[in-house]
């Protein structure tokens, strides 16, 4: 038997302005009707109020949170989540997520994620990603897509498994490999790059975690600047971010 669609109702949204969320939008739509239709298949209070009760304790000062809405096609919604700390960047607290509804496929963005210092290395980002994942699932999203330009992302997202997407940015990665490495290590390096783009798949997502699982490659995987992705349709990658999120 089918498991039934999870839907969005009139109260849930009620519910989720109780505690601080906003709702804005452009479409002509009521929010619930608008994620039921383009959205399908996401608890969207229990995954706020998840966010929140991961989060909030973390918030220095007032903590902003907001559900945006645009029926335009191709058809967003975006969650914000942040309190930012203007004395100190350290203390900042951001989730941002964007949900796109393409003709053919959904896709959620991973904007930014940024924990304050003092909610790091307590596995807060893991229980994040995990109750994410499962409403990903249940709502059938494609591909998760990211751009990691912060202090740690080039690294954590490539242990995390998102492949890396754009071989321009894997050259300058290499680039830089080539100048901090000595010369056993970047031949590994080197080897590992051209192995997998030795028929020119520029259009295919490269396997950095294969770099990431080397530890000469951590500190100059962090900072790096790159966008990355991980593909739920393919059963290896989905299984290995489940791992990840729940190890």
């Amino acid at each position: 038997m089918a498991q039934e669609v999870v839907k969005v109702t009139i109260s849930d949204i009620d519910d989720a302005i109780n505690i601080g969320f906003k709702f804005e939008h452009t479409a002509t739509k009521l929010p619930h009707d608008f994620i039921n239709d383009f959205f399908p298949g996401i608890d969207l209070l229990d995954f706020l109020k998840q966010i929140d009760d991961l989060l909030s304790s973390f918030a220095t000062g007032t903590i902003y949170k907001s559900v945006n809405m645009d029926d335009s096609a191709p058809f967003i919604w975006m969650l914000s989540y942040y309190a930012l700390d203007s004395n100190n960047e350290n203390e900042d607290l951001i989730f941002l997520r964007t949900f796109i509804k393409h003709t053919n496929q959904l896709i959620v963005e991973h904007d930014k994620f940024s924990l304050p210092l003092r909610a790091r290395g307590q596995g807060v980002a893991k229980k994040v990603l995990a109750c994410s994942l499962k409403q990903y699932i249940q709502m059938g999203i494609n591909k998760i897509k990211i751009h990691s330009a912060l202090k740690d992302g080039g690294y954590v997202w490539a242990k995390a498994g998102f492949k890396a997407t754009d071989k321009k940015q894997m050259a300058t990665i290499l680039n830089l490999a080539k100048q901090k490495l000595n010369q056993s290590q970047f031949n590994l390096v080197n080897r590992l790059f051209y192995a997998y783009y030795q028929n020119d798949q520029e259009q295919n997502a490269f396997p950095i975690e294969d770099w990431a699982r080397l530890p000469f490659m951590e500190p100059i995987l962090r900072g790096s600047d790159r966008h990355g992705e991980i593909d739920l349709t393919d059963p290896d990658e989905l299984l290995n971010f489940k791992n990840y999120v729940s190890g």
